[in-house]
Protein backbone atom coordinates (compact mmCIF):
# COMPACT_ATOMS: atom_id res chain seq x y z
CA UNK A 1 0.00 0.00 0.00
CA UNK A 2 1.33 3.44 -0.93
CA UNK A 3 1.95 5.92 1.90
CA UNK A 4 -0.25 9.03 1.59
CA UNK A 5 1.81 12.11 0.64
CA UNK A 6 0.46 13.95 3.70
CA UNK A 7 2.51 11.57 5.87
CA UNK A 8 5.80 12.27 4.05
CA UNK A 9 8.40 14.99 4.41
CA UNK A 10 10.15 16.80 1.55
CA UNK A 11 12.62 13.90 1.16
CA UNK A 12 9.92 11.24 1.04
CA UNK A 13 10.50 10.00 4.60
CA UNK A 14 7.65 9.39 7.05
CA UNK A 15 6.86 12.38 9.23
CA UNK A 16 7.23 11.63 12.93
CA UNK A 17 4.17 11.65 15.15
CA UNK A 18 4.57 14.80 17.22
CA UNK A 19 2.60 16.72 19.82
CA UNK A 20 1.63 20.34 19.36
CA UNK A 21 3.89 22.19 21.80
CA UNK A 22 0.92 24.35 22.87
CA UNK A 23 -2.00 21.93 23.38
CA UNK A 24 -0.29 18.50 23.00
CA UNK A 25 -2.61 17.40 20.15
CA UNK A 26 -0.86 14.53 18.34
CA UNK A 27 -0.16 15.02 14.62
CA UNK A 28 1.34 12.63 12.08
CA UNK A 29 0.70 14.35 8.76
CA UNK A 30 0.84 17.72 7.05
CA UNK A 31 -0.66 19.32 3.98
CA UNK A 32 0.16 22.40 1.96
CA UNK A 33 -1.68 25.09 0.08
CA UNK A 34 0.75 24.40 -2.78
CA UNK A 35 0.01 21.24 -4.80
CA UNK A 36 2.46 18.37 -4.26
CA UNK A 37 4.56 20.30 -1.73
CA UNK A 38 5.70 18.46 1.37
CA UNK A 39 7.03 20.06 4.55
CA UNK A 40 10.65 21.17 4.80
CA UNK A 41 12.57 22.29 7.87
CA UNK A 42 11.63 25.91 8.58
CA UNK A 43 8.17 25.68 7.00
CA UNK A 44 5.23 27.01 8.98
CA UNK A 45 2.25 24.90 10.02
CA UNK A 46 -0.87 25.16 12.17
CA UNK A 47 -2.21 22.89 14.88
CA UNK A 48 -5.65 21.75 13.77
CA UNK A 49 -6.91 21.68 17.35
CA UNK A 50 -5.71 24.93 18.95
CA UNK A 51 -4.61 26.94 15.90
CA UNK A 52 -1.07 27.53 17.16
CA UNK A 53 1.33 28.71 14.46
CA UNK A 54 4.19 26.22 14.38
CA UNK A 55 7.47 25.64 12.51
CA UNK A 56 9.08 22.43 11.38
CA UNK A 57 12.54 21.86 12.83
CA UNK A 58 15.36 19.92 11.14
CA UNK A 59 14.04 16.64 12.59
CA UNK A 60 10.47 17.55 11.53
CA UNK A 61 9.31 18.00 15.09
CA UNK A 62 7.26 21.15 15.62
CA UNK A 63 7.93 24.19 17.77
CA UNK A 64 5.86 27.29 18.37
CA UNK A 65 6.74 30.06 15.91
CA UNK A 66 7.95 33.26 17.52
CA UNK A 67 6.10 36.56 17.16
CA UNK A 68 9.20 37.88 15.35
CA UNK A 69 9.07 35.06 12.78
CA UNK A 70 5.37 35.60 12.17
CA UNK A 71 5.67 39.38 11.93
CA UNK A 72 8.38 39.17 9.28
CA UNK A 73 6.66 36.64 7.03
CA UNK A 74 5.75 37.94 3.58
CA UNK A 75 2.35 39.67 3.84
CA UNK A 76 0.49 37.06 1.78
CA UNK A 77 1.87 34.13 3.79
CA UNK A 78 1.17 35.82 7.14
CA UNK A 79 -2.38 36.68 6.06
CA UNK A 80 -3.13 33.08 5.02
CA UNK A 81 -1.75 31.70 8.31
CA UNK A 82 -3.65 34.19 10.47
CA UNK A 83 -6.92 33.65 8.58
CA UNK A 84 -6.59 29.86 8.87
CA UNK A 85 -5.78 30.26 12.57
CA UNK A 86 -8.98 32.28 13.07
CA UNK A 87 -11.07 29.58 11.36
CA UNK A 88 -9.59 26.84 13.55
CA UNK A 89 -10.02 28.86 16.75
CA UNK A 90 -13.65 29.67 15.88
CA UNK A 91 -14.53 25.97 15.89
CA UNK A 92 -15.42 24.41 19.27
CA UNK A 93 -12.74 21.70 19.13
CA UNK A 94 -10.61 22.65 16.14
CA UNK A 95 -10.80 21.03 12.74
CA UNK A 96 -11.20 17.23 12.44
CA UNK A 97 -10.82 16.80 16.20
CA UNK A 98 -12.96 14.83 18.61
Amino acid sequence: MKTPKEKLDSKGNLLPTVACPVCLYMMDCASSLEPCQRPRPGDFSLCLKCGAILRFQENFHLRAATEFEIRFLPDKERKVLLEAQMVIRAMPTGIFCN
